[in-house]
Order: C-alpha cells, then structure tokens, then sequence
C-alpha cells in the first residue's frame, strides 16, 4: 500500500490506517510477475459530540436517578461514566447513579480509536436531616416540667404526644406522668425521607418526708428536737425558736403554739413537704373521772381525760397498762387509782376510787335426768331474784325451784341470779335436763301354748345393762325377778314383765300362755284359703309340746314337692314358682321333737279353697 503513512500493515491484504487529512491509498496486487493496483480514498472525520441527560438535576440524600448519554453517531460507540463508585452502570449508554453528596459526573463516548467526544452533568444533592433529641434528663412527678430541644432539620414530630405541649415543634415542654422515652422524628423542606432519634425523661418521686406525730405538746420552758423522717436537704420556717433551719433534726422552744413546716430536696431537686404543730402548754389538764362502783369481774374503761403526751396509774394492778391514758380496769378488790400525766416537765395529777362489790353465787343446781313422761325439779340459790329460760315446760321461770313438767327432749336451762345486797348484775348458771327414752320391754311372743308337764322358759329383754325385771303373777315361776325364768303352768294363764332400766325408768309387756291337757303333737288344719283376706291364708304346722320341727313338706297328687320347711311358724301360701295353685287336695307330712326328746312324725291330706 501507497503511501506507508498513517498505515498498519502496508504490505497485507487488510491494513489499518488512520491518516488525519484525506489520503488515497493506492494497493498494488502481485502474482506471478503480473501487477494490478486499485485505490481507495480515506477522508476522516472529526465531528463526534456527545451529551448527557438527567432525569433529575437534584435530588434528596439516599435517593436515586437515571443518566443517559446520546452522540450524532449510534454505531460502534463506546461510553465510558466517571466517577463510577456511584453507578450501577459505568460502561453503559444509561445508567442509575446514587450519590451521597453533590456529584459531577463525567461521560467520555469514542469511536474508534480516535474519535472522542465528552460531557459532564452536575447532579445537586440534597443532604437529610441529622436528627438530634438532645440529652436524656428527668422531671420530678407534679413538681415542673422540662423544655426538650431537637435539632437537624426543617421538620419535627414528637412521640408519644402525652404530656407534651406541642408535638410538631423542635422545643416542646414534656409534663409526663411516669418515665417516657420521647422518640422526635426529624426531616428536610423538600425531601420525604426522615431520620428519628429519642430521648428518656426519667419521672422521679418526690423524696419520702413524714414528721410524726402531726401535733404535739411541749411545757412552755421545754424544747423539743424535732424527727423527721427523710433524708437530702432540709429547709425549716418559719425561722422561729428553732437552732438551725438546714438541720434535718433541729431544736424547737416556742413560747407559742407554732406550726413548722420542713421542705425536704433530694440530689435531683425533687421537695417533699410536711409540717408539724407544736401547741404551747403551761400547764397539764387532767380527770380521771368521778368514783364509781362496778360488780366483781366486771371490767371498764377508766375515762380519764386531759391533754398530757405521757400518763402513770399507781397501782398498777388490776391495769391493762399502767401507762395508757384510758386503761381498762378489772378490780377484784376495791382500789383508789393515782394517775400523773406529764407534758416535758409540765405536771398535773388526779385520783379515782372504784368500789367492787360482790357478784350472787348464782347456783342453778346440779345437772338431772329424767324419764320421759315425768317431772323435773329445778332448785337455784345465790340471790334474791330468780328467771330462768327457756320458759319451755316450766310452770313458773321467775321462782327459784320451779317444775320442768314432763319435758318432751332432753334441755338446758339458764337462771339469771340477781340480789339486793349491792351488784346489781345478773350473774347466770346452766343447769342441763336429760330426758331419758322409755325403754322398750319385750316378754316374748304375745301368746304361745304348752302342753300339761311342759316346762315354758320365758326370755324378757328391754331392762338394758345395769337394769332389772319383775314378773307377775308369780304362781308356777322359777322366779319373778330375772330376765329368764321357767313356768310349769298348770292352767291358761298370761304373765306380765315389769323392766326398769338403770336410771329407773319403767315399761312392761306381757305374755299368754295357754295349756292343752293333750300329749304333744303337731296339728295341721284339713283345708285352707289363701286369698289375701289374712284369715287361714296359710297352710302351717301347729305345735303344742314340741321343741323342735324337723320338717313340715307339702306334695300335689303326683308327688312333686311343692313346699318344705324346718323353721316354727313357716308355712305354705298355696303358690310354687310364683304362680298360685289349683283349688285340689293336697298330701303333708310332718316330723318334729317333743319336749321330752322323743321323735314324732304325722301325715295327712289339705284341702285348697280358692
């Protein structure tokens, strides 16, 4: 290639030339001896331009844009941003950038090697708000408030709102009710994003003051030191007769009733306030209260009254204390009461006499029991007046012997004694009745038969432990007073059990017995009825002379065993497996033991009637 300026590869099919005016290049093609040229003619150009476009020329700190370059060429452009630590796409045609502070940026567009064009665009940054609460302080409770001051920006808004004067200004005035955290949101005119900081207002308690007590005496040439309790800086007024009024126990000696009052401030400032009236007193009032007279154990409240601060009784017996100003009192002797009361040294006395006199020995009597359906005697002693109660079975309560008359249930009486002689109160005593139950005498069954020589033993119960018996009549008893007795009765004859318990309290019953001049046997009635009625509704073995029944079994014609028993006045109902039985004659037999050992054995047929 012609001419070898500007040029890379001059002697290759394809050089790379970069000439700075018009130039032809002339390329001469060898082969084989033969020759041929053609030329080409190369004009550069210099009118590359570029430019940038912002889709915002301003914006608030932590926001984003977008940046655009563009050229008069489109093809084969290369695009290159500065500063790029700010941009998602340094190397693009477009990008989105995010600076911090306000930024130049710079954008450099080649074509080829040797066309370069650049612009540069200023994008302004707005910064945001640097939100600043201030220091954390404290406020006493209901005794100020505090200013809070916030800085950093154009905008403010306080939370939480209670207890502030104005949420939307930088300095409101905080009045909390307990400890807050104040949180103060912060930003810029134009920008939307805010930044927040906060603060806490500790709210403390007002320090912990009591003079105790409220009001207290002093004599007029005493002086009294003052106790409160609290602890920080003390402030006394009024600033009369008194050592120091920063003392926090200082010396007081008014000669006139003075109200002090302290002010007490701890390390935060925060005052508690509280006052003490010191009255002046000459001299000390005092009463113990005119004489009296009380009965023996009563006891009373000595009404003693006066304005001394300490007291003393002499003596000191009988006294729930012998230092209280009203003590109670429960003489068993008559006393005269001393009492000195003292304000400093400051004195007055006084003096009370009580005469105790003596009670009626009230005695309602000794406890009782009676049996039921009879009287109970009543006899108290001690006094001169008598009533008693419950008036319940009484014929009279206001004697005192009076007749409890037959009482229903077992009861506790009370007399009230009183007398003449001087104690005036009733003194009561118990007295308790115990109404004993009628006993339940038993003689046995209430009839029951023998035959003549059968011995009869007869069993009574009822008398209980400790109690007797007594049978009447006595003919033909072994003996008339045991529970168990033998009768060898010689005709019909019905005896009567007298039993009395222990606490002498009475019933009877009695017994039949009636005699058939017949050997023992055991009788069986020929027909029987079983419909209810309650008469001959049963078919049973009658005993007369027999100890023992060994067996007592019905049949029906055809053998089968409807009924047995061993047991003494068991018998048939006329029924077998629940079902009652047809009217027809049915067979019986009977085996059992004489009085006398000896074995007996009977049948025989019944007839059942429906």
């Amino acid at each position: 290639w012609t001419p070898n300026i500007n040029i890379i590869g001059a002697n290759t099919a394809t050089p790379l030339v970069y000439p700075p005016v018009p130039v032809r290049y002339v390329v001469t093609l060898n082969s084989g001896g033969c020759t041929t040229k053609d030329s080409a003619l190369v004009t550069p150009k210099n009118d590359l331009t570029n430019s940038i476009t912002a889709s915002s020329s301003s914006i608030c700190e932590e926001d984003t844009l977008t940046l655009t370059g563009s050229s008069n060429y489109i093809n084969n452009l290369t695009w290159q941003w500065t500063p790029s630590a700010t941009l998602d796409s340094p190397l693009n045609k477009i990008t989105r950038a995010y600076p911090a502070i306000t930024t130049t940026y710079n954008l450099k567009t080649s074509w080829g090697l040797h066309c370069i064009a650049n612009a540069s665009k200023q994008i302004t940054v707005k910064p945001l708000a640097v939100a600043e609460a201030g220091p954390d302080t404290s406020v006493c409770s209901g005794q100020g408030s505090v200013q809070l001051n916030a800085t950093g920006g154009n905008t403010y808004h306080w939370t939480p709102v209670a207890g502030l004067s104005n949420p939307n200004i930088p300095n409101p005035v905080a009045n909390p009710t307990a400890t807050t955290t104040y949180i103060v949101t912060v930003g810029v005119t134009g920008c939307s994003k805010t930044r927040n900081d906060s603060l806490l207002v500790a709210v403390r308690q007002p320090p912990a003051l009591s003079l105790i007590p409220k009001d207290t005496l002093i004599c007029n040439i005493d002086t009294l030191q003052l106790n409160p309790v609290g602890t920080g800086f003390y402030t006394w007024s009024p600033n009369y007769m008194i050592n120091d009024i920063h003392s926090p126990n200082p010396l007081v000696s008014p000669d006139v009733t003075t109200l002090y009052r302290a002010r007490l401030i701890d390390a935060f400032g925060c005052y508690a306030d509280d006052s003490i009236l010191v009255r002046v007193k000459t001299v000390v009032t005092i009463d113990a209260g005119p004489d009296t007279t009380v009965c023996r154990t009563d006891g009373f409240f000595i009404n003693n009254t006066g304005d001394a601060l300490h007291y003393l009784w002499t003596p000191n017996i009988y006294l729930s204390s012998d230092t209280a100003k009203r003590p109670f009192a429960i003489p068993l002797t008559s006393q005269l009461y001393h009492v000195v009361g003292n304000i400093g040294k400051c004195q007055g006395e006084d003096s009370i006499f009580i005469k105790v006199l003596p009670t009626p020995p009230a005695n309602a009597g000794n406890d009782t029991s009676i049996c039921i359906g009879f009287n109970a005697f009543l006899h108290a002693t001690g006094g001169t007046n008598y009533v008693w109660s419950p008036a319940t079975f009484l014929n009279n309560r206001f004697i005192p012997n009076p007749i409890s008359i037959m009482p229903t249930a077992s009861i506790r009486y009370i007399v009230t004694v009183t007398d003449t002689l001087g104690c005036a109160r009733g003194v009561k005593d118990t007295v308790f009745v115990t109404v004993l139950p009628k006993p339940i005498a038993n003689a046995g069954p209430r009839d029951t038969s023998v035959v003549q020589g059968q011995p009869l033993q007869l069993t009574a119960t009822g008398a209980g432990p400790g109690g007797s018996y007594l049978w009447s009549p006595s003919q033909w008893l072994s003996s008339i007073n045991t529970a168990m007795t033998i009768s060898l009765p010689n005709g019909d004859i019905e005896y009567v059990v007298e039993v009395t318990t222990a606490a002498g309290c009475k019933a009877t019953d009695s017994i039949r017995v009636k005699l058939f001049k017949v050997d023992p046997d055991m009788y069986v009635p020929s027909a029987f009825t079983p419909n209810g009625d309650g008469v001959n509704d049963v078919l049973r073995p009658i005993l007369i002379g027999m100890k023992e029944l060994n067996f007592f079994r019905v049949y029906n014609r055809f053998g089968q065993l409807l009924f047995s028993t061993s047991d003494i006045g068991k018998g048939w109902d006329g029924k077998f497996g629940g079902r009652g039985q047809d009217p027809a004659t049915y067979v019986w037999m009977a085996e059992g033991v004489t009085y006398k050992g000896d074995i007996k054995f009977k049948k025989g047929y019944a007839i059942l009637i429906r």
